[in-house]
This record gives structure tokens, sequence and C-alpha cells, in this order.
């Protein structure tokens, strides 16, 4: 080879290599750069493991008696251990199957939605982490951007600092809106089926796991065609991921979409004894603790 032409050929080599390397370092920088700056916008560590999901207060007369109940959402706060394995295993098997393995942010899903918005050119698909979805609920808003995208990786890398897989998964379950105004697993149980988060079924479990997604549209209610596609959707996964076996979810499939669900009813329509007395005692409790504490606070009052 020509003495001259390998000189050129290495000088060209060396810039590429070069050039490589500033850019690294520039990239670099500039992620930095824009992780601080949202970083300072976020909630510190010590505001991440105060959180907790707002409840309504309930009134009792004097001897136990369930007088009614006001709130800003209705949620009725358990721990994990009352939530049936099926109903945790089922809301992984739907959301986010590498739940247990990812610190947050699950790789694989990112580069699975990057492909998809790029190929629809929007922002269609977010490959969001249970983490994710529970970092938005509390401290972002529902609005489709990059930024706000960032934010909630950093948010739940923050929270898999904090809390561990049990805790943001019973965060996650009190958390979550499952339609018709109602927010968390106990909730929703008592909604849909008139009894308790842990007296719940496989097909049951698996029923609510299919409606944080797009709770008005998977209504059993509404569209209890789109409901059961779903349900047995979120059976399939349960089998994939190993947690119930082919047997088990064809015959969950087989159960009516309708079994077991109490009468369509408005969360409003919580029947209410003794209202004038209930509604002194919310006045008393607002002048007294504030409408914030009283709606959002999860207080037990015994008159």
């Amino acid at each position: 080879m020509d003495k001259n032409l390998l000189q050129r050929t290495v000088s060209i080599v060396s810039w590429l290599f070069f050039s490589i390397a500033i850019g690294g370092i520039v990239g670099t920088c500039c992620i930095g750069a824009l992780y601080l700056a949202l970083a300072k916008q976020l909630p510190s560590l010590s505001e991440i493991t105060s959180i907790r999901p707002c409840e309504g207060t309930v009134i009792y007369s004097s001897n136990g008696e369930r007088l009614g109940e006001v709130y800003a959402v209705r949620r009725k706060w358990v721990p994990i251990s009352k939530i049936p394995i099926e109903l945790q295993h089922a809301t992984i098997a739907i959301e986010d199957r590498r739940f247990y393995t990812h610190p947050g942010v699950d790789p694989r899903s990112v580069v699975r939605a990057i492909v998809v918005n790029l190929r629809k050119w929007s922002l269609a698909q977010g490959g969001s982490t249970i983490t994710q979805q529970l970092a938005r609920s509390f401290f972002l808003t529902q609005r489709k951007t990059l930024e706000r995208k960032l934010k909630e990786m950093i948010l739940a890398i923050r929270i898999e600092r904090a809390f561990s897989k049990q805790e943001i998964l019973e965060m996650y379950l009190n958390q979550v809106c499952y339609g018709h105004g109602t927010y968390g697993v106990e909730a929703a149980a008592q909604f849909y089926f008139g009894k308790h988060v842990w007296e719940l079924n496989l097909p049951q479990c698996a029923l609510l796991a299919a409606l944080p997604r797009r709770p008005s549209y998977y209504s059993p209610y509404e569209r209890p065609g789109a409901c059961k596609a779903r349900r047995d959707l979120v059976l399939d996964k349960m089998v994939e991921c190993g947690f119930i076996t082919k047997e088990e979810a064809e015959k969950a499939k087989r159960t009516p979409i309708t079994e077991g669900l109490v009468e369509h009813r408005s969360v409003d329509e919580d029947q209410m004894k003794a209202h004038y007395f209930v509604n002194h005692t919310i006045k008393e409790l607002v002048q007294h603790f504030g409408s914030d504490m009283v709606y959002k606070g999860g207080l037990r009052v015994y008159t």
C-alpha cells in the first residue's frame, strides 16, 4: 500500500474515533444536564417516602353503625396481605411482566414503545412499568409529552430506591382507577361484586386487572364483550408468566363476564343514614380540620 495513502487512512480513522469520542462526551454531558434540570423539578426522596393515596372520611354512630362517607375519590386502603395473589399476579401479567426484575424502568418495553411510536410518528405507546404508572398518578399529569415521560422515568427509579417491590405493588393497587369513580382494589371489589377484595375468585381478579388500561371502555356494564376479551387476555398472560395453568385459564374464561356483578349503580347512590346529622358533622369537621383532611385524609369519626 502506498505510504501516503496509509497515512491518510490512519488519519481519517483517528479523526473518526476522535469525533465519536467527542460526540459521546458531549452527548453524555447533555443527557446529564437534562437529567439535572428535570430532577430539580421533581419531588425529593423524602417527599416520595411520605406518599399515600387519599381516602374519604367515614362517619359512624356511637355504637359503630356506619352513617355515611364523604370523599374526593372513592378509595379504601387495604394492605398487600389482604389482596389475593391472583389479583397481584393478574396485574403484573397484563401491566408489567418484568416488574420484579427491572429497576423501575423496563428497557425492553422502552425500546418497543420507541419503535411503535416511530412507526406511527406519535406518542401512541408509552411502555410504562407499574412503578412509572404510580409515579405519574401521584406526581405528574396525564399529558403525553416527552418531558413528562422523562420525568416519569426519573421518578420511577427514585421510587424503586425508596420502597420494596411489594410496597410499590400495594400502593399501585390502592391508587389506580378501576372506573365508575372507584380507586383501589377494595373500592372496586365492593362496587362491582359487593364484597371485599380478599373474597374475589380468579375470574373476578382477572376482570379487575383488565380495567386500569381503559376503565370506561372496558366497563363490564357498558361494554361486556370488550371487557370479556380483555379479561381473557389477562388470563392468557397469566399462563405465559407461569402464574396459572392453561386449564385454570380455560375454566375461568368459561365464567360469564356478568357472573357475580352487582346491579349497576352510581357511587353517589351509596346510602347515607341520618342525612341532617351527617351533613352537620361534616361541616364541623371541615371547620376544625379543613376540607382536604375531611375529603382526602381517611378519617374515621365516631359520634
